[in-house]
């Protein structure tokens, strides 16, 4: 999972694409030993190849989060090697303008080790989402903050036209 993954739909909800590295029957934290995906966003665990299941997602969610507060990836650096020992060694820096809750937040889901990561349910349950009704994001019943306004279902015009073909 990556930025670029991570689609509106008409109506202005989230959708999460591009499932060509995905896995059937992960049932736990080792079932899968691939390597692949965005660099920047690989967990621990898949660098390391112990074997890796879902919290290999949870560990890019925060990648996301990170970024999207932030302006780039955590962990980040032009030459990969350096970005995996970032990845595997180093404790994250945050900026001085990332607040204590989302920090918390983060570092639960930065957590190397995945069987301390945090899950959904420390993610749902977390203060930076206090008050936030998950029942009513799932029954679509929540006003997204931007709904798109398209042409025709196979508009582009969200896209950059860079990296459109």
């Amino acid at each position: 999972m990556k930025p670029e993954n991570v689609l509106i739909d008409l109506d202005g909800y989230i959708k999460i694409t591009d499932f060509g590295l995905s896995k059937r029957n992960i049932s736990g934290n080792s079932g899968a030993f691939s390597i692949c995906g965005t660099p920047e966003y690989l967990a621990p665990e898949v660098l390391q190849r112990k074997g890796h299941g879902k919290a290999v997602d949870w560990w890019a969610l925060g990648s996301i989060i990170y970024e999207m507060m932030t302006g780039f990836p955590p962990f980040y650096s032009k030459n990969h090697e350096v970005l995996y020992q970032n990845i595997i060694e180093t404790e994250l820096n945050y900026p001085k303008y990332v607040d204590k809750c989302l920090r918390n937040l983060l570092e639960g889901l930065f957590q190397k080790n995945p069987l301390l990561r945090y899950g959904a349910n420390e993610i749902k349950n977390h203060e930076w989402f206090k008050g936030f009704d998950w029942k009513a994001l799932l029954a679509k019943k929540l006003i997204p903050p931007f709904k798109p306004v398209l042409k025709s279902e196979t508009d582009v015009t969200y896209f950059d036209p860079v990296r459109l073909f």
